[in-house]
């Protein structure tokens, strides 16, 4: 065996409390790290992420980094930030009490409604497989409805999940990361001040709002849901509404 595949089964062997139907490239994916400003970040998708990794990465470069696309900031090749492979055996990193370790949340009815409009509606994600799905051509000119995307997501096992709509609660590895603090996208700016502030970087010098991705879907949920598509996607997101402390009524 080679000595890559000898580090990279070792990796997994340290992870993988994490894993919980994900794959280590989930999690390499996801971890946002550094060691001179003492924190763990895992990212979760359609929750202000992109917001979060600008500030932590203009504060790794200790400059305002001018990306001429702000998509690069998704781009693991550009980042200055570790991953969890980066950083030695990552079971004994998770233990370590000079790590600040976060993730932000987010109600999941907004969440997935602000998915829709921001990767069907305004096309800037990933349609084709759900049209497959469904029983269409990929090559399709058709746009899914609201209610023709629940079903197709509701149908998928979560492994199988993008990270745009697959279950928090297995999207920020909970269970094998013992977090510090778990912040919500309903209280984003206060929650993502003092997430910072555990942290020696300095958030009024680098927070800068990142909206490219911004939806306004808090006000639109009610002319996309009905009380048939709350019950289904209560169902297949249960775990994330009992986890994380949100209703099952629409907010």
């Amino acid at each position: 065996m080679s000595d890559w595949m000898n580090r990279w089964n070792d990796f997994q062997k340290s992870a993988d409390k994490c894993f919980r139907f994900l794959k280590a490239e989930d999690l390499i994916h996801a971890t946002h790290i550094s060691l001179r400003h003492g924190y763990l970040y895992v990212e979760t998708a359609k929750v202000a992420c992109s917001t979060v990794k600008r500030l932590l990465i203009d504060a790794e470069y200790e400059s305002k980094v001018e990306l001429t696309e702000s998509e690069y900031i998704h781009f693991r090749e550009f980042s200055p930030l570790l991953n969890a492979r980066q950083i030695g055996p990552f079971d004994n990193f998770l233990k370590r009490s000079d790590i600040f370790k976060f993730c932000f949340v987010r109600n999941p009815y907004t969440r997935l409604l602000s998915c829709y409009l921001d990767k069907i509606i305004q096309r800037k994600g990933p349609q084709h497989p759900l049209m497959i799905q469904l029983g269409y051509s990929q090559f399709s000119e058709k746009v899914l409805s609201f209610e023709e995307f629940i079903e197709a997501i509701i149908a998928q096992p979560v492994v199988y999940m993008d990270a745009h709509w697959r279950t928090q609660y297995y999207a920020t590895f909970q269970g094998g990361i013992d977090y510090d603090f778990i912040g919500k996208f309903e209280n984003f700016a206060t929650d993502f001040r003092h997430a910072i502030q555990q942290t020696n970087i300095d958030f009024d010098k680098y927070y800068t709002i990142e909206n490219s991705h911004a939806t306004q879907a808090n006000n639109l949920i009610d002319h996309y849901y009905t009380p048939d598509l709350v019950e289904k996607v209560y169902r297949k997101f249960q775990i994330d509404f009992d986890y994380f402390g949100y209703s099952k009524k629409l907010p």
